[in-house]
């Protein structure tokens, strides 16, 4: 009899130690992304999740029915900071890009279902009240320049037909409330509030460049993030300029001037998408021109442990050299370079390495002192000229 007692105490402590172990998911809807509590055309609805397993989905609901599933994975450092040792801490937040369009205008209700790594486990989130409304003449349509970046050096060659192009690349989008009355209809390139080029009347291929002034490039990243609207999985565009011979045809000089990307929906309503300032220069005036190039990964202002991968890419029109990886200004060692990257070569033709960019490094951070430290990246062209590709804002936390 005190055996079976026994037994029985035994299995009741290890189902509530398994219990305990085992807990269901939790987490928040924060609600629109900058505040409000309503709107129309593609709202950016936020929130956290976090488990013990670790988070296998976020599914996000209109008035109780599963219409998709979050993008898991982004930082909430305030998340982090309170719920510290957790298998996803360092990035729990989600967001989901909700289209109100689908839905009747008035009050809805948002929320999310966060399910566990370990099958069975889910917990239903808090739903908050949104009011939809959308009206056609407010459904215009939307997106944004990717390359060049801001205050990027456009170059050109001034004394010679030598051509040197730059590319202009981004996605757009539309949404709508009618039939055959959403999508883009054309994408417009501007210089300095110009007009330059339309996707409509100007779109050509030009061999070993690609499409160029052209709408429809394939945008699978986007298709993920607006899955409903219509032409998410090609809504990629992509312009070609060269600097050099509009400065030679004396239409613009060199200097600073703007770029503007515009585009109209398929019921000819128009809005300006992204506008960038950039610098037109004389490639002949900069005998060495300097490298560019980023750090992709690791994400910035998180903590890390053990073994990292940095990666990124890195050009330079005369040629890299080699990719050394810092922290806090102490070199850590030569990233391995030469990785195919044709992501890089399509918005950098015309670069030496192309389509070969790309680079990675293993960093030990045990050696490292705990809390935080600069993570940095240079590049030494095949002069010696060594320039800063980035500098990110780390947190080391080896137990």
């Amino acid at each position: 009899m005190k055996r079976h007692v026994m037994i029985a105490s035994l299995f009741g402590t290890l189902s509530l130690a398994a219990a305990v172990f085992a807990a269901a998911p939790f987490g928040a809807v924060q609600g629109k992304a900058g505040g409000g509590n309503g709107g129309g055309g593609l709202i950016p609805i936020i929130g956290w999740a976090l488990d013990d397993n670790g988070v296998g989905r976020v599914d996000f609901t209109v008035d109780g029915h599963v219409i998709g599933s979050a993008a898991y994975g982004q930082g909430r450092p305030q998340v982090t900071k309170k719920f510290p040792g957790y298998a996803d801490s360092n990035a729990p937040g989600w967001v989901y890009w909700l289209d109100t369009t689908q839905f009747l205008n008035g009050n809805h209700l948002v929320g999310a279902i966060v399910r566990s790594k370990l099958a069975g486990e889910s917990r239903t989130l808090k739903a908050i009240k949104l009011q939809f409304t959308n009206t056609t003449q407010a459904l215009v349509p939307f997106g944004r320049i990717e390359t060049p970046n801001a205050q990027a050096e456009l170059f050109g060659y001034c004394n010679s037909a030598t051509p040197r192009y730059s590319i202009i690349q981004g996605w757009a989008l539309d949404s709508g409330i009618e039939i055959n009355n959403e999508g883009v209809g054309y994408v417009e390139l501007l210089i300095d509030h110009s007009f330059y080029s339309n996707s409509l009347s100007d779109c050509r291929r030009i061999p070993g460049i690609g499409n160029v002034d052209c709408y429809g490039q394939r945008r699978e990243d986007i298709s993920l993030v607006f899955p409903s609207l219509i032409d998410s999985i090609h809504s990629g565009f992509r312009f070609m300029i060269d600097a050099g011979a509009l400065m030679r045809a004396g239409w613009y000089g060199p200097g600073d001037h703007w770029l503007t990307i515009r585009a109209g929906d398929v019921a000819s309503q128009r809005s300006q998408l992204d506008e960038i300032k950039v610098t037109f220069t004389c490639a002949e005036d900069i005998p060495n021109e300097g490298s560019i190039g980023l750090i992709e990964s690791p994400l910035p202002g998180y903590t890390y442990s053990n073994s990292i991968q940095v990666n990124g890419w890195a050009l330079d029109f005369e040629g890299v050299a080699s990719v050394k990886i810092l922290v806090d200004g102490v070199p850590q060692g030569t990233a391995t370079y030469g990785l195919s990257r044709l992501d890089v070569a399509t918005a950098h033709p015309g670069y030496t390495n192309n389509p070969n960019g790309g680079w990675t490094f293993t960093l030990d951070t045990k050696p490292i002192a705990n809390g935080q430290h600069k993570l940095q990246a240079e590049v030494t062209d095949i002069h010696g000229e060594v320039v800063l590709l980035g500098e990110y804002q780390i947190y080391i936390g080896n137990l």
